[in-house]
């Protein structure tokens, strides 16, 4: 029996969305940059975690380096974090990721904010 996918990956005005069905795990976000690199990376995404997620500090460090190995120079991602603590983990994520030149990442309390940032040159 094959595993339902946790989040649901389309591609909206050029901007890859991944919006997750639960909590993500680390697991889940794993499979969900997979499945974008096999689509075709796009230079902005969108990651919405309505459900919240949880990670410790190494589990973090190890998905920015997948993050910084994957996405082509520029590129822009956004997190969309609702509550604290899936926002606090998102923060400490973006300092990670910050350290490279030509990634820029931010979080957010709303999709619609999130969605203008992306958009914005």
């Amino acid at each position: 029996m094959m595993k339902q996918k946790s989040y649901v990956l389309e591609v909206v005005d050029g901007i890859s969305v991944v919006r997750f069905l639960r909590e993500a795990t680390l697991s889940d976000v794993f499979a969900a940059l997979d499945e974008i690199v096999a689509r075709g990376v796009t230079r902005r995404q969108l990651w919405i975690y309505s459900f919240g997620g949880n990670a410790d500090s190494s589990e973090l460090k190890m998905l920015a380096q997948k993050g910084i190995d994957l996405w082509p120079v520029p590129s822009k991602s956004a997190v969309v974090a609702p509550d604290d603590l899936t926002f606090g983990l998102a923060r400490m994520y973006v300092v990670l990721f910050r350290k490279h030149e030509g990634l820029e990442m931010r979080v957010f309390r709303e999709e619609p904010e999130a969605v203008l940032w992306l958009k914005s040159e």
